[in-house]
């Protein structure tokens, strides 16, 4: 959980990297929003998931990736947070992506 060091051994935990590719090209402002609306979208999905650690819930693991790739080229779009078409689409899709990994692994590999 985010602000709180490991207290256990750590097992079979694993990691979640996140690319996400638009289609139109961001300007460096849309790009860090890109990546806001997808570190939220990812943590929105964890926390639904109820994975506990001490106790508290799990809002991501200490080796998360979150990479955000959009072409180069003008003009680019100088917003994408979450009142953008493009904030939208990208926070639904890392959202439910991870949800659908989260809800995996807590059925194959998850830590008894």
């Amino acid at each position: 959980r985010v602000g709180q060091p490991a207290r256990t051994e750590l097992a079979l935990v694993g990691t979640i990297n996140i690319l996400v590719h638009v289609s139109k090209p961001l300007a460096h402002a849309a790009l860090i929003e890109a990546v806001s609306i997808a570190t939220q979208a990812r943590t929105a999905a964890i926390i639904e998931l109820g994975f506990r650690r001490n106790g508290a819930l799990v809002t991501g693991t200490g080796t998360d990736c979150i990479v955000v790739a959009s072409p180069q080229g003008a003009p680019r779009e100088r917003f994408a947070g979450m009142h953008t078409a493009i904030g939208e689409a990208l926070g639904a899709a890392v959202y439910s992506a991870t949800l659908a990994g989260g809800r995996a692994w807590l059925r194959d590999l998850a830590p008894t």
